[in-house]
């Protein structure tokens, strides 16, 4: 599995959007759940949200306290994959 990722924290609402995309090059798909960690300056603790993968372009938004300093797809190192996420 290969997935791509940017975010953005809309400070307005505290919601962070979440954009997963599976690039795969042989064109296949999976679904399968995945955690995401949220880190930030006010916790000294990750926040961990799993999230449900199940198309090639995947959508979340996830509430938060404060804007994250970074996200961490599948902290854990539980699925084969690589993945990558950045601000946007």
């Amino acid at each position: 599995m290969k997935i791509n990722g940017t975010w953005q924290f809309n400070a307005k609402t505290n919601e962070i959007k979440l954009m997963l995309d599976q690039v795969q090059s042989d064109g296949s798909l999976f679904k399968m759940p995945i955690q995401v960690a949220i880190y930030s300056k006010s916790s000294k603790q990750p926040m961990i949200k799993t999230i449900q993968v199940t198309e090639k372009s995947n959508a979340f938004v996830i509430s938060t306290d404060s804007e994250p300093e970074k996200i961490i797809i599948d902290p854990n190192f539980w699925v084969l994959m690589d993945g990558n996420i950045s601000k946007k």
